[in-house]
C-alpha cells in the first residue's frame, strides 16, 4: 500500500518503490501545490486619529465592485455614507471624514464591498 507525506514545500510524495494493490509498481511522484492569497482589499488606518475637524483614508480594491463606505456611532446607527461605487482596480482611493455637525466621541468607519467587510474606529475631539 502507498504511503504518502506533506513535506514543508507543500507538496506530496509518494514512497519510492510502493506497490497499490494489484501489485505494481507505483513511480515516485511530486506534486506541488501552490497557493497564492491575493489579498481582496487594502485599506491605510484613518489619519489624524484622533481627529478634528476632518481625517482620511485610503483603500484599494483588485477586482470591480461596489463599495460602500458608512460612519457609525457607537450604538450602531448609520450617521453618514462617505463613499458608494466602484472604485477603479489597483488604484487607491481616498475617503474623508466630516466632523462637521457631529458629537465628540468614537465612530466606526465600516467599508464593505462584494468579498470583504472591513471596519475601524476613529474618535472624534473637538
Amino acid at each position: 500500500i502507498p504511503t504518502a507525506s506533506t513535506t514543508a514545500s507543500n507538496s506530496l510524495t509518494a514512497s519510492p518503490g510502493a506497490e497499490n494493490v494489484d501489485g505494481g509498481q507505483i513511480f515516485p511522484v511530486e506534486i506541488e501545490v501552490i497557493i497564492e492569497m491575493v489579498e481582496q482589499f487594502v485599506m491605510e488606518p484613518a489619519y489624524p486619529n484622533p481627529f478634528n475637524p476632518q481625517a482620511q483614508f485610503r483603500f484599494t480594491v483588485q477586482r470591480p465592485q461596489r463599495v460602500r463606505v458608512a460612519l457609525f456611532d457607537v450604538t450602531g446607527r448609520q450617521v453618514r455614507v462617505l463613499y458608494d461605487g466602484e472604485p477603479t482596480p489597483g488604484q487607491m482611493q481616498t475617503v474623508r471624514i466630516d466632523g462637521g455637525g457631529l458629537s465628540s466621541g468614537f465612530y466606526l468607519v465600516r467599508v464593505a464591498g462584494a468579498s470583504f467587510v472591513v471596519t475601524q474606529q476613529v474618535m472624534l475631539v473637538k
